[in-house]
């Protein structure tokens, strides 16, 4: 499996003409994960000129402070802007090389003596303010993957109907369960879907804490506060999704906090699986950009399958998805209800990769309406198989085994996170 550590869509590199052009010429890419930063300038234009360039850069968090008087231990990079006044632009070199934070220095006219300084603090790369435009790209991508080489991050399974009510929550909790029972890593379920929520009933919770009001306190969020407030039954535990919140809070819900809090969730576990039912919108991109694996859950059906060739063309076309990264499930399978084919299904989407859920309508009702989970139901030897199947060939984790066992778990070796 392919680790998404970095993918940056693209860098524009356009001739600058001033240093005031720095503004007009935002960069358009995309972090992996979120990355808070500080930019530190004395300078209120020339602050503007910088945070111009980088505002519209996915998942990069700036705070903004006129020099260094505390750093924040969620803090990852440094964008220290020279002024004018060298004395303090070394103290606050100093300063972050003291917290072993990476620092690119930012400036016109800068002396010798200054850059000797510069390396001497190791800061990591210094970029001209007058081209700042077309260096800090290159310069950004290096120092993120220096940064992620260092940070332990969650993969993200996100599963995505490929047409409306197809299942991909069911699913999603199903799958949950057979991890958390086949593991002793500590699994986070995701639930993404704004408009209906279905998870917390699945997962027989009555929660208290939603996604939106850790959104509200997101800057204070750490990872003992995020497992606090999760639901959670043993290794297993939910984000919980109150309905309609796209609406009554509508205020709150905006992709650079969406994206801080699934990293914080990621940081805090070792599998996130999110269910984005609702498929692509502004709340769920940020999570399928930086997913190791792709579900899009497709039934039997002309105008399922149409829809979900359409969203296909989309991750890969417009988000630049690999086609390896996305897979198949075809929910409630039935061979002698339908002449569509699995092998018809992977053509028609254009995705070689596909699995089978066969129906079974009871167990799913079962699961859905009385809040059980899929071990609890009564007969699911079938299709407790068809998502372990789903488990062994794709998901990131490490299967637990137990001594002298000859349990279908046991065959399989730890299942790494593959690269």
């Amino acid at each position: 499996m392919e680790r998404n550590t970095l993918k940056i869509a693209s860098i524009l590199k356009e001739p600058a003409e001033v240093s005031s052009s720095i503004a007009k010429d935002p960069l358009k890419f995309s972090l992996p994960f979120g990355v808070n930063s500080l930019l530190v300038c004395a300078d209120p234009s020339r602050r503007e000129q910088v945070r111009g360039c980088l505002k519209s850069v996915k998942n990069l968090m700036l705070k903004i402070e006129p020099k260094i008087t505390f750093i924040e231990t969620d803090i990852k990079m440094v964008f220290l802007v020279y002024c004018g006044d060298e004395q303090q632009i070394c103290a606050d070199m100093e300063k972050s090389a003291a917290q072993n934070i990476p620092a690119l220095l930012i400036g016109n006219d800068i002396s010798s003596s200054l850059m000797r300084k510069a390396m001497q603090y190791q800061v990591k790369d210094f970029i001209p303010l007058d081209h700042f435009s077309e260096e800090i790209g290159p310069a950004l991508l290096l120092l993120t993957e220096q940064i992620s080489a260092n940070i332990k991050m969650a993969p993200v399974v996100s599963i995505i109907n490929g047409k409306g009510g197809s299942g991909s929550s069911f699913i999603t909790d199903c799958l949950g369960h057979i991890c958390a029972e086949q593991t002793h890593d500590n699994i986070a379920l995701y639930d993404g879907d704004f408009q209906h929520g279905t998870l917390a009933d699945m997962f027989g919770a009555e929660p208290e804490y939603f996604i939106t009001d850790a959104l509200k306190d997101i800057q204070e969020l750490d990872a003992l506060a995020i497992k606090s407030i999760m639901c959670s039954n043993g290794n297993l535990s939910l984000m919980p999704v109150k309905p309609y919140s796209h609406i009554s809070d509508i205020d709150t819900l905006n992709s650079n906090d969406l994206s801080l809090l699934i990293n914080k969730i990621r940081s805090s576990y070792q599998l996130v699986i999110a269910d984005l039912s609702r498929g692509l919108d502004a709340h769920s991109l940020p999570i399928v950009d930086i997913s190791d694996v792709v579900l899009v859950v497709v039934q039997q059906n002309i105008v399922s399958i149409r829809k979900a060739k359409e969203l296909v063309s989309q991750m890969k076309i417009r988000l630049g998805i690999k086609p390896e990264r996305i897979h198949l499930v075809v929910n409630r399978f039935s061979s002698k209800h339908s002449t569509i084919n699995v092998e018809e299904i992977k053509k028609a989407v254009g995705i070689e990769s596909a699995f089978v859920i066969h129906n079974n309508y009871e167990l799913a009702s079962a699961c859905t309406d009385l809040g059980r989970s899929i071990q609890q139901a009564n007969n699911p030897k079938k299709i407790k198989t068809d998502f372990e199947q789903i488990v062994s060939k794709l998901f990131p984790i490490s299967i637990k085994k137990s001594a002298g066992s000859t349990s279908f778990w046991s065959r399989f070796s730890l299942n790494s996170h593959k690269e």
